[in-house]
């Protein structure tokens, strides 16, 4: 932040540059600016403020809640270096204290190729907020079918977590479906990446699918890539996790319908070989994984062994399973109740 607060005539905080990597803490700079601001009877004047996560939850500490309410109008833009920097409980509770009008996050796109991508993006508060609330609904609870002396517990938690996300989230078949969720909802975002719309409005593409992927096995602390790529056709998207120790890909986009229909797969925790060596024909031409190699990522790991379908299949539908075996336990506890009262 600039400290070069008292020739401001404006009262206007100096805005954090928006492009990615430029944002930085400056708590004392900003402490010192609203206590000038204090000082001078002029809280209520502040129009703007660019923070970054830490400088927010200093100024939430810092300030008691009549200092809050006179910079209630102020419009705050918040910087996120991350889209898992602020989970949903601490942003509703941040949200009840300020006037958060934008969140710029950088992180979401920068493994994209275009020139476009390699900037942060800005997001309406509002549409951040439906984002963080159905990233918490898509991840909560799951860690509760593993131990943490467990030696294949990330792997579990990603099955189910992908179950989860090809079960509420659906293909988008429409291409501009994502320009027009944009233009026409309440949010002035003009373009949020395909994983935040696609999680609010639940239907993306693959671009979607792998940023959902991402996002939310940070919330585990999984570490996951998005990989892009595009062949003289078309452009795709993908994952690579690191569960347990081991990089695998994943491809959820490719393997939904098989998944959905508890049908053989080809892409899910596979390895580098196993994953370039399926397709389909396009055509009359073959397209896979490794077709998609113009304006790869360099970001790329290699990955050397793939997990079995059988292991696989266990945890995707764990919970489906789980549910099924608990309504038939009901089911016959009622006809039991039944056939003793019919037998009476």
């Amino acid at each position: 932040m600039n400290g070069n607060y008292k020739n401001k005539t404006d009262y206007t905080h100096e805005l954090i540059m928006l492009l990615r990597n430029e944002a930085k803490s400056d708590i004392d700079n900003l402490l010192k600016y609203i206590l000038y601001m204090k000082e001078n009877k002029n809280l209520n004047r502040v129009e703007y403020l660019g923070l970054t996560v830490d400088e927010i939850r200093c100024l939430n500490k810092f300030l008691n809640e009549s200092d809050k309410r006179k910079l209630k109008h102020t419009y705050i833009y918040l910087y996120c270096s991350k889209p898992t920097q602020i989970l949903f409980d601490e942003y509703k509770d941040l949200l009840s204290s300020f006037n958060i009008y934008s969140v710029v996050v950088n992180g979401l796109t920068n493994t994209y190729t275009t020139d476009q991508d390699e900037f942060a993006k800005i997001i309406d508060s509002k549409m951040w907020y439906e984002y963080l609330k159905n990233l918490n609904s898509l991840t909560k609870k799951i860690s509760q079918y593993t131990s943490e002396n467990d030696p294949d517990k990330e792997k579990k938690i990603f099955c189910i977590l992908c179950s989860r996300i090809i079960e509420s989230i659906t293909y988008d078949l429409n291409p501009n479906s994502s320009y027009e969720f944009n233009k026409n909802r309440k949010y002035h975002s003009e373009n949020a990446p395909d994983e935040i719309v696609g999680l609010v409005g639940r239907t993306c593409v693959c671009r979607g699918y792998a940023g959902i992927v991402r996002d939310s096995c940070a919330i585990f602390n999984i570490e996951s890539l998005v990989i892009k790529g595009n062949n003289d056709e078309a452009a795709h998207a993908w994952n690579q996790e690191k569960l347990d120790g081991k990089w695998y890909n994943v491809d959820l986009t490719w393997d939904r319908k098989a998944i959905l229909e508890n049908n053989d797969f080809y892409w899910m925790l596979k390895g580098t070989n196993e994953f370039n060596k399926y397709g389909f024909n396009i055509n009359g031409k073959f397209v896979g994984h490794a077709s998609y190699s113009l304006n790869r990522s360099s970001i790329e790991k290699f990955c050397s062994e793939s997990i079995s379908n059988d292991f696989i299949k266990k945890y995707l539908y764990f919970e489906k399973n789980k549910k099924e075996s608990w309504l038939k336990l009901i089911s016959k506890k009622i006809n039991n109740f039944n056939m003793r009262g019919i037998r009476k």
